[in-house]
């Protein structure tokens, strides 16, 4: 794989996993003004993780 290829790979990944967190928070904060606490806790956890790795991956 060539180191372009790679980078831009890399770089999809990123962006999905930031899109995953606000994604996942915005969903939890409508969810929450209607107290589906189990569902947003899960939104949360999910989009904790998604952090945890780009934190892992330096991009965060």
């Amino acid at each position: 794989m060539e180191r372009a290829e790679y980078q831009k790979m890399r770089a999809e990944e990123i962006a999905g996993l930031k899109a995953e967190v606000r994604s996942s928070l915005a969903e939890a904060d409508e969810l929450e003004k209607c107290s589906f606490c189990a569902t947003v806790a899960a939104l949360e956890h999910n989009a904790c993780v998604a952090m945890r790795r780009l934190i892992e991956m330096g991009a965060l």
